[in-house]
């Protein structure tokens, strides 16, 4: 299972509340960037850091894998950028206590991607949207969470989810005897 950080500082507020990630395909100028193109690597049941205000805020699983979606309308009102883009579904938690990273930065920093990182030396984020996440600072996000109820409330959903389909599919079946 791969994690990733999400650095979410101008859409935070609509992507949480909506339960999803966005971004566009290419940049405003029409090139591609590595920060988007990595959206279409992410699967249901990968763990995401949301990062905005210089803390992970809130910690997501994908519920479902990426797929081709038109930018939302509450993300159009900002015009920053082009409609053709990658979503995700996510089940979000809000933290209760954000992880600041400056408070934890110096057991971050040597396990700092050379290439790709969300943060700079210095701790401070990167300007780009999606990052992949070292399993280091995975564990030390994760030891200031209680990650097994994130998993079992993201299992719990995904079943619920199973159990709508079947309703479905027998209401169906019903309906064509």
């Amino acid at each position: 299972m791969s994690n990733f950080i999400v650095m979410q500082n101008a859409t935070h507020e609509e992507e949480i509340s909506g339960g999803y990630m966005w971004s566009p395909q290419k940049d405003k100028s029409g090139n591609r960037n590595h920060a988007y193109e990595r959206m279409a690597t992410i699967k249901a049941g990968n763990k995401i850091y949301s990062c905005y205000d210089k803390a992970i805020r809130a910690v997501g699983i994908a519920t479902s894998d990426c797929y081709m979606a038109e930018q939302p309308h509450e993300l159009q009102e900002k015009n920053l950028w082009s409609d053709e883009g990658y979503k995700v579904d996510v089940e979000y938690t809000i933290l209760e206590h954000p992880i600041t990273i400056r408070d934890i930065w110096g057991e971050m920093e040597s396990d700092r991607p050379k290439k790709y990182s969300a943060f700079q030396k210095n701790g401070r984020g990167n300007q780009a949207y999606l990052f992949p996440c070292p399993e280091a600072w995975a564990s030390l996000f994760d030891s200031f969470l209680n990650v097994d109820s994130l998993e079992a409330e993201a299992e719990a959903e995904e079943k619920q989810k199973q159990k709508q389909k079947q309703k479905q599919k027998q209401k169906q079946k019903q309906k064509q005897n």
